[in-house]
């Protein structure tokens, strides 16, 4: 499993169009839609406020949120997940991207391809 940070989201009405702000093995945060890869191997699944869920390309699954202590991502939940769900949790969001990582992210997935 690579090593993960989320930095924040972008929740859009339309799920599949929400963005998830994350850091992949110690680079730059990178906007990433619902179907974007972080590795090879792991897939984003759900995109949620202050969560993810990532899939592998063998099915394992893991859930991972930012916690109030920490701001790198945690696995909060491994195996077989089926829907993602945010779960109560009593320590919340306290990592928020800065407006430029918002703005960034935006301009990235609401631009006309150039293809």
């Amino acid at each position: 499993m690579p090593k993960v940070n989320l930095v924040g989201t972008v929740i859009k009405t339309a799920p599949a169009r929400s963005i998830a702000l994350v850091s992949v093995d110690g680079g730059p945060p990178m906007p990433h839609l619902i179907g974007s890869t972080v590795s090879a191997a792991w897939t984003i699944v759900a995109v949620n406020f202050d969560e993810i869920t990532i899939r592998s390309r063998d099915g394992r699954a893991a859930k991972f949120a930012i916690h109030a202590s920490d701001s790198a991502l945690q696995p909060i939940a491994t195996g077989s997940v089926q829907t993602p769900s945010i779960a109560s949790h009593p320590q919340r969001v306290t990592a928020f991207p800065t407006p430029e990582m918002v703005e960034a992210a935006i301009k990235e997935f609401e631009s006309p391809a150039n293809d």
